[in-house]
């Protein structure tokens, strides 16, 4: 297992107290391109799992920009250098039972579509409610279908 995250905030992080030697940890800013590419090229995952987000409220007021800099940008520089990897997720997705659930535009979609929504003022919880309803619905779809979705074959 590699992580790839700012520093944290922590000595030691939760990161490090949870994997302990089992796991890498490459500190950086996820939205750097060359960074993401390293990472990943060095790793050679069977399965990447994007969940680098800026994620402190109190950070997040503080710093509007950098907080969509991480979220939206970091998402879409990991996801497109993601998207240029020959995976092959065989073995992982038989032993998690693992299929995905939205495609790289689609991720990226919700993730601007829930900034564009903090900033025009929209009440956030109902925004993030009706994507966790979008999300759910998807799951229960893809059960009942054998067909990946677009892009995340």
């Amino acid at each position: 297992m590699t992580g790839l995250s700012l520093p944290p905030h922590t000595d030691p992080g939760l990161f490090a107290l949870c994997v302990r030697g089992r796991a890498t940890d490459t500190y950086g800013d996820i939205a750097e391109y060359g960074l993401v590419a390293r990472t990943l090229a060095d790793c050679e995952p069977e399965i990447v799992i994007h969940m680098a987000a800026q994620a402190l409220v109190r950070l997040s007021y503080a710093d509007p920009l950098g907080t969509c800099a991480t979220n939206i940008m970091g998402t879409a520089t990991f996801c497109r250098r993601a998207s240029f990897l020959t995976l092959d997720a065989t073995h992982a997705r038989a032993l998690l039972g693992w299929r995905p659930v939205l495609s790289f535009d689609d991720a990226v979609n919700w993730t601007a579509d829930w900034y564009r929504g903090f900033w025009n003022g929209d009440d956030i919880g109902a925004v993030t409610r009706r994507q966790i309803d979008a999300f759910s619905e998807r799951l229960h779809h893809l059960a009942d279908d054998p067909v990946p979705l677009r892009g995340t074959a």
